[in-house]
């Protein structure tokens, strides 16, 4: 497994050491962008059907629930809070992602493809050697 684990490594390395398809050559592509509702509608569901979510937030009810004695008010401003500041976060990282874009430019972009891709590679050595020389 820490073979194949490293090849796979090294071969998604070198893959991020390819030129970026430069898009502004090409014909215009009118590219549809969804409404912001149908993409809140998305995200919904999409993270409702995680199941890493579902888990999440049953341990949550079970412990805040036990903690705070079952009282529904303490309860309702918990989730309350809970609620507001995973909204906040989630709010910032779109502003953050916005601000983004506006950095990543394809020299950047570049860059951030070959330290990836040196990352991986390293990472894919060490892994294969570390199979055949790290059995002491």
């Amino acid at each position: 497994m820490g073979i194949i684990a490293g090849i796979i490594l090294i071969v998604f390395g070198v893959l991020h050491f390819r030129e970026p398809v430069d898009k502004s050559k090409d014909a215009t592509i009118e590219i549809k962008v969804p409404s912001a509702s149908a993409m809140i509608f998305k995200g919904f569901f999409l993270n409702s059907l995680n199941p890493a979510v579902w888990i999440l937030w049953l341990g949550n009810v079970a412990i805040v629930s036990k903690t705070l004695y079952y009282s529904i008010p303490y309860m309702i401003l918990y989730f309350s809070i809970t609620l507001s500041l995973v909204l906040l976060v989630e709010l910032g990282k779109v502003s953050a992602a916005n601000k983004l874009k506006q950095i990543l430019t394809p020299k950047t972009m570049r860059a951030v493809n070959i330290i990836t891709g040196s990352l991986l590679v390293v990472f894919g050595v060490v892994l294969i050697y570390k199979h055949f020389f790290d059995h002491a």
